[in-house]
């Protein structure tokens, strides 16, 4: 599996929080730079198969902590998360 994320420079520190939660994730992800045009910026993670937990939404969630860490239902947006 590939996961591209293209991002804006002044988006940089977004775009590396989220590539971190999906390393963490995906323990074997390649990461590359991409082709993007300028001034965007591209990165994509390859992912060997079977490595690593399906993702949900909550794993890339911009809120901390989480609602849903405490088990219960997310209370900020509409995702369902276990």
């Amino acid at each position: 599996m590939k996961i591209r994320i293209t991002y804006l420079p002044e988006e940089q520190g977004e775009a590396a929080a989220d590539i971190a939660i999906l390393r963490r994730r995906h323990p074997g992800a390649k990461l590359r730079a991409g082709d993007a045009h300028p001034p965007r910026r591209q990165q994509y993670l390859q992912i060997p198969p079977g490595d690593g937990l399906p993702l949900s939404p909550c794993d890339l969630c911009r809120h901390g902590p989480r609602s849903s860490d405490d088990g219960k239902p997310c209370a900020i947006c509409p995702a369902s998360c276990p």
